[in-house]
């Protein structure tokens, strides 16, 4: 995981938020990202969050 965040960070223009799929979760490269300014998303499911918010009430 650790050298994915140095690949996001040397990213031009750099992401404005990087998504961790559902179960994957990393305390320190989030931090290291929050501080660079990049919101992170972690242990999260994209399909699971799309029927959520898109199934009416």
């Amino acid at each position: 995981m650790r050298e994915l965040t140095t690949d996001i960070l040397a990213m031009e223009p750099r992401p404005r938020r990087v998504w961790l799929q559902l179960g994957i979760r990393h305390r320190s490269v989030a931090e290291e990202l929050i501080a660079a300014g990049i919101e992170v998303v972690q242990d999260r499911c994209m399909l699971a969050d799309h029927r959520r918010l898109m199934t009416s009430p």
